[in-house]
């Protein structure tokens, strides 16, 4: 009996091993693209770290793809992009084919804290009509002095 219950689990695990070692070719092939295209397509790319360090970074990560979930090589590869240092070179979190979920407000973190500066309407009602918790959007005292970072 034990013997057939291994036997039944080795089998049912093999599709999910082939799967993690083809997703993983998957991420080192993006990664390769990644490596060669950004600097060809960038205008200038290496203003706030050197070629070395960004390949360094893209080679670390690609060494550590078998041990990471997809999620934490997402946000892997949004720390060396967050290094170029430029406002307009970016992971977009919000494209549904990285699977993240968007909460429909803006936070913002000032000195003295966290605070959601925008929420859709249609979420404000849901909370109240749910008796949970009410949404408050405040300003800090201080906003005109304080310069937010958003998250």
């Amino acid at each position: 009996m034990l013997r057939t219950l291994a036997v039944c689990a080795a089998f049912l695990a093999l599709p999910h091993v082939a799967w993690a070692e083809e997703s993983a070719g998957s991420w080192r092939e993006d990664l390769a693209i990644f490596q060669r295209e950004l600097p060809r397509t960038h205008k200038n790319l290496f203003h706030s770290m050197t070629r070395e360090e960004f390949d360094a970074a893209v080679t670390g990560l690609a060494a550590r793809i078998g041990e990471l979930d997809d999620d934490s090589i997402v946000t892997a590869l949004a720390r060396i992009v967050a290094r170029v240092g430029d406002g307009h070179t970016h992971i977009d979190f919000t494209d549904p084919a990285l699977g993240f979920h968007v909460l429909p407000m803006r936070l913002s973190i000032y000195p003295d804290g966290l605070y959601v500066d925008a929420a859709a309407l249609g979420w404000r009602m849901r909370w109240r009509s749910s008796g949970g918790t009410r949404l408050r959007i405040r300003r800090p005292p201080n906003r005109t002095t304080a310069s937010p970072r958003s998250c």
